[in-house]
This record gives structure tokens, sequence and C-alpha cells, in this order.
């Protein structure tokens, strides 16, 4: 990362920043890179990782059976008007 290219990113988040904080945000960035360098080496690939502890990650989609209403209604703890009534986890929406 150059000074010179803080400053274009600088202009395009229409902020204006001295010569000294684009040479401060250079280093910052450089030591950010330099941190994050060792993640590159890591493989992505979880597959063989998952067969080895018995998890094929990559099985096939297959329509199996499902549960009725009734075999839910069944369980839930309560039941209003064909849904599981749960305490609300947002604020707001009430009207």
């Amino acid at each position: 990362m150059t000074p010179e290219k803080i400053k274009e990113l600088a202009k395009n988040a229409r902020l204006s920043l001295t010569d000294t904080e684009c040479e401060l945000f250079c280093r910052d960035i450089a030591a950010l890179e330099a941190m994050c360098a060792p993640l590159l080496t890591l493989s992505a690939d979880f597959t063989e990782h998952h067969r080895a502890r018995g998890m094929d990650a990559l099985r096939e989609d297959a329509v199996g059976e499902c549960l009725t209403t009734e075999a839910v209604r069944s369980m839930a703890p309560a039941w209003e008007e064909g849904y599981i009534p749960v305490p609300r986890a947002v604020e707001g929406g009430d009207e």
C-alpha cells in the first residue's frame, strides 16, 4: 500500500487526510498484512478433516421423513393458532 493509494481511497471515501496520516495508515496496513500473512498458508479444505472424524460434509441431500404438524404440536410446550409461541428476540415491530 502506498501513500498515493491511501490518498485515492480517502478521496473515494470523502475523507481528508494529511500526508502524515497517509504515512501512518501505510505503516498500519503493512503491519496488518504481516500479521495476516500466515493465514494465507492455511488450507480451507476441511473435507478430509471432517471425513477423518466420521463426518461427511459433502453428503448427498435426500428427501426424508418430515414430522407431521400433530407430532410437532405434541412436542411443543405451547401452541397458538398453528404456531409455537416464543419470546420476542428483537425489539420493535409492534405496529
